[in-house]
């Protein structure tokens, strides 16, 4: 079994540091609170705390493996890389203080402390390591040998443990304290001595320096109980045991020595905790069945699940007393996490109740073995069990390998910022967002790219871009807003909600402009990182049309049909004679609402042209802009309100309360056969706005397709990484 193990933790090792470097990028928000920390508590010697998002313990941990393991391996190579310069005088020995300082941040941390990253990084993949490690002991000792090697395995391949094994994030230890914390309430509840009180309070101390989260107490207080129960006598003695209340004050006590902040910088640590508790919505008591469904369709997947539930069942009612050492962390993770606030937004929080949840999968296969053996033998037992793990794991492993595949290629910033720097000159008219200075070179003719402004393929060309930069990190924000749903819309477990969000204008735009790119960098989104593709739009001046269609909406809708419930036909109101399609101001219960006309048939490889005049009645503000047309091009009878083969969006309108024309010009792909024209407008309607006089052109001949010439580059698109599973795909 020992060797079983040991390949169970090297698999893991595997897993978790192949892909370290180059990994994610340097980018995250969050990362920094560890690693800078441990940064200046090296450099200054000092134990002030730069940010107080979490606890010092992670920075306090990186510290020690910085001085201890990797400062003093780089300095040895820099003397050994310089030992001909020492040995001649070129460079003094020892170094003076000018030059040792500007060798420690040049050599050894890095620009920009650039090296310290991934330092963190290599210290957070050992600490994941020992989270397979420590649920293979738990799982040993609440139940068998067999239930933790079977739990260590499966939290090996585990996707969230892998992806968070190469970020220098918080979780990561939260989980292996809590895993320590879980352990000894278990040693405490078996044997209720003074020295496994004290460790729990010095677990518990250690465990709440992470992530400020108190999920080790109730194992704790469980273990105490059952520990009280389990005495014949002195019963009511041993309950006030003050073993009991040492542990709590000395886990108090740890916790304040480590965050000293909590002492003599409450005032700025309270507000910061306020704000945290904001963001996660804390007290908000509404269910989120959203954490489901990434585990379900992401993380664990549906077998895996069935497992959990039944070894959960099984281990109640069979081990009641060791599972609740378990359960007593899981459930009141589920409340918190599912119910209590939004946190579950955050998915990489999962990780932190994987491993025990992987033991009571472990149970299940345990208890399916040992069912199997009484009826077959040994091979047939095994065969059948290897079968299940391995459709038990496949979700998981898949996306871990591709995963670590992906994260030893460079960053997709590195790499699109050098592209940038030999293709494009610094005197293009570009559209780019201003978040985005790290691809953008110091263009001189920047245009703005913003939802609330120029944000569709139209609205760059009437401003006279000749290139835009999209990345994805931004242009995925607008379709994070149905990661938090309940009991009403339980369907999005089954499936994300992937075609309401393709019908909004933000997705309809950002898809339309991706059709123009001349260059992208990507990866799949089990690597997440920032994806970047660079647009050329194309400017139509082919002019040979005849009209095909006409909808002037003198007398009716012209069978033209409506999803939503905010539409209707005005007879009052015209651009020539009487009679439009019109919105009424109102919030939508829909991400967008549309009318769109019947199915004209045309003809594939033909350009088409649809010009159409929208009219608001309040003169909108550009940030308010609002209603537009749409032309999508399908290939069968049946396919509207869904998105087209490929549709494209005209400009929004705003700035007056005249008829305004709109215009799109598009070429039918192959294979179409109708096209549709729509009327549609996104979130709520502030003022009513009406559509009359679409004309659809046809051109007398067929057109070539302008993104098959140079230097457009057709390429497959994920559109997981527009619409993503979770936030940053993170």
């Amino acid at each position: 079994m020992k060797k079983v193990l040991v390949c169970i933790l090297i698999l893991a090792g595997f897993l978790r540091f192949i892909g370290i470097y180059p990994g994610y990028s340097q980018y995250h928000t969050d990362e920094p609170i560890i690693y800078q920390n441990a940064v200046n508590l090296v450099k200054n010697v000092n134990y002030q705390s730069l940010r107080f998002d979490y606890g010092l313990l992670p920075s306090l941990i990186n510290t020690f493996f910085y001085k201890v393991v990797f400062i003093p391996f780089l300095w040895c190579k820099f003397y050994l890389q310089n030992a001909g310069d020492i040995f001649t005088g070129l460079i003094r020995f020892p170094l003076g203080k000018d030059v040792y300082e500007r060798v420690l941040q040049m050599e050894i941390f890095g620009s920009q402390d650039l090296n310290a990253l991934f330092w963190s990084r290599y210290v957070t993949a050992l600490f994941s390591l020992g989270v397979v490690f420590l649920t293979y002991v738990l799982g040993k000792k609440v139940f068998s040998n067999k239930v933790g090697l079977i739990a260590a395995l499966l939290v090996s391949f585990n996707f969230k443990s892998v992806q968070n094994g190469h970020i220098g994030l918080p979780d990561t230890y939260n989980v292996f304290f809590l895993l320590l914390s879980a352990l000894f309430a278990f040693r405490l509840m078996t044997k209720s001595s003074g020295k496994n009180y004290i460790l729990v309070g010095i677990f518990m101390g250690l465990s709440v320096s992470i992530k400020y989260q108190l999920f080790y107490l109730l194992p704790f207080f469980i273990a105490h109980i059952i520990s009280v129960i389990n005495e014949k006598k002195n019963r009511w003695k041993k309950l006030f045991n003050p073993y009991f209340f040492i542990a709590l004050v000395l886990a108090t006590v740890l916790f304040v020595l480590i965050n000293p902040q909590f002492l003599f910088q409450w005032q700025k640590t309270s507000g910061l905790l306020i704000d945290i508790a904001s963001k996660y919505g804390m007290g908000i008591k509404k269910i989120n069945l959203y954490p489901l469904y990434y585990l379900i369709h992401a993380d664990y997947g549906y077998i895996l699940i069935v497992l959990i539930i039944a070894g959960i069942l099984s281990g109640l009612r069979y081990a009641f007393k060791n599972s609740l050492i378990l359960f007593s962390i899981v459930i009141p993770f589920w409340y918190i996490f599912f119910y209590y606030s939004g946190g579950g937004f955050y998915v990489r929080n999962l990780i932190t109740i994987t491993p025990f949840l992987m033991i009571f999968a472990g149970l299940t296969i345990e208890t399916i073995y040992i069912f199997l053996r009484k009826r077959l033998n040994i091979v047939a037992s095994f065969i059948n069990v290897s079968v299940l793990l391995f459709f038990a794991i496949f979700l998981s492993a898949r996306n871990s390998f591709i995963n670590i595949y992906y994260y030893t290629k460079p960053w997709n910033v590195e790499q699109f910022r050098e592209w940038q720097k030999e293709n494009i000159s610094k005197d293009a008219v570009i559209a780019v967002r201003n978040l985005d200075p790290e691809v953008a070179l110091p263009y001189t003719n920047r245009k703005e790219f913003i939802l609330t402004g120029n944000y569709s393929l139209n609205e760059h060309r009437e401003s006279g871009v000749e290139y835009a930069i999209i990345n994805l990190d931004w242009a995925s924000y607008n379709f994070y807003y149905w990661m938090h749903f309940g009991i009403d819309r339980f369907l999005y477990l089954k499936e994300k909600p992937i075609e309401e969000m393709r019908n909004t204008f933000a997705g309809l735009a950002i898809e339309e402009m991706l059709r123009y790119s001349i260059h992208q960098e990507t990866k799949p989104w089990q690597a997440s990182d920032q994806a970047y593709f660079f647009i050329k739009p194309y400017y139509w001046t082919y002019d040979r049309f005849h009209l095909l269609t006409v909808f002037n909406f003198g007398k009716n809708e012209q069978n033209w049909e409506a999803n939503g419930n905010s539409y209707g036909f005005d007879q009052s109101v015209g651009r020539k004679g009487v009679g439009s399609l019109t919105f009424y101001p109102m919030a939508l219960n829909y991400s967008s609402q549309r009318m769109f006309s019947p199915l004209i048939p045309i003809k594939e490889r033909y350009l088409y042209k649809i010009s159409g005049f929208l009219k608001t009645k309040e003169i909108l503000s550009p940030k308010n802009r609002n209603a537009f047309i749409r032309v999508d091009f399908y290939n069968e009878e049946s396919n509207p309100p869904k998105v087209g083969l490929i549709t494209s969006v005209s400009s929004r309108v705003y700035g007056t309360n005249d008829w305004v024309k709109k215009e799109i010009v598009e070429r039918a792909p192959e294979g179409s056969k109708y096209v549709s024209i729509s009327f549609q407008v996104n979130e709520e309607i502030v003022s009513k706005v009406w559509l009359d006089d679409i004309s659809i052109f046809e051109s007398e001949e067929m057109v070539q397709h302008p993104l098959k010439l140079w230097p457009y580059s057709i390429k497959s698109f994920d559109l997981d990484l527009l619409y993503p599973n979770s936030h940053g795909n993170l």
